[in-house]
């Protein structure tokens, strides 16, 4: 609950060289006064959390069955090597999709390619994701829905489909950013493994692959054709780390849901 962590505050530093170390000792004529400001002194004046339930609720009122939960893994290239790219083009080479039906009910599917299978990875996900519901991703506004734009422009015999997909994106990052809800276990930061940190600490933490980047180099090992690589291990631990993003998103909507409902 350092007074550091304070998002955007410019007299933060000087506040605490004042004494006022702490959120909730803040001084209220120097603060910006943005929604994630009051969420964050709110969230130390009441032992840790702050959640506005109204909104809360309101924004997961916008969730309709079955909840496609999905994640892409990307790498970026200088140079486009296949065509349709441009320079510092961006290449999905995996996605994780899991599907949540009313009443719990929860499956799973993932798709990972090695060199350019955009087309390929464009006709699984149209398969495999349902035709109704809502599509959840973490920053999605910054990633998923950017990812299925650049698809839509490269393939546009699949545009109309993959647009609509995008119609039906909602980004679960949007309750931590509108500061509807603040923990100050998460020290001013809200990414997706700061979050499902609170709910289970060791999701991330025991396996190979616990970061994005990480799973960029392992992948480029397939895409360079490595011999000494364990090909095998890296496809798995690849699958494993894409599989854990989108089961955190569930685990992070159940939380916001139960937070709404308390």
């Amino acid at each position: 609950n350092s007074i550091l962590t304070l998002t955007g505050a410019g007299d933060r530093y000087a506040m605490w060289k004042e004494g006022r170390t702490v959120l909730k000792d803040a001084d209220p004529e120097r603060i910006e006064g943005t929604a994630q400001q009051y969420a964050e002194i709110m969230a130390d004046r009441q032992q840790g959390r702050f959640v506005d339930r109204l909104a809360l609720s309101s924004w997961l009122s916008q969730c309709r069955w079955p909840i496609s939960f999905l994640d892409f893994e990307w790498e970026r290239y200088a140079l486009p090597p296949y065509d349709g790219m441009r320079p510092l083009g961006v290449l999905p080479f995996e996605y994780s999709l899991h599907i949540q039906k009313r009443g719990g009910m929860l499956t799973h599917t993932i798709f990972l390619s090695v060199h350019d299978d955009r087309e390929k990875m464009i006709q699984s996900l149209l398969r495999e994701i349902p035709k109704h519901g809502s599509i959840i991703a973490y920053n999605a506004v910054g990633a998923e829905m950017l990812r299925i734009q650049e698809l839509a422009e490269q393939f546009p015999r699949y545009r109309a489909d993959l647009l609509q997909l995008n119609r039906r994106m909602i980004d679960l990052q949007t309750p931590f950013l509108a500061g509807m809800v603040y923990d100050t276990r998460m020290a001013g930061h809200w990414t997706l493994k700061k979050i499902t940190s609170l709910i289970q600490d060791d999701s991330y933490r025991n396996r190979t692959i616990h970061e994005g980047m990480g799973a960029v180099y392992q992948w480029r090992h397939l895409d360079r054709g490595d011999r000494q690589a364990d090909i095998k291990a890296i496809v798995a631990d690849l699958k494993a780390y894409c599989s854990m993003d989108t089961y955190a998103m569930v685990m992070v909507l159940r939380w916001l849901q139960s937070l709404a409902r308390t």
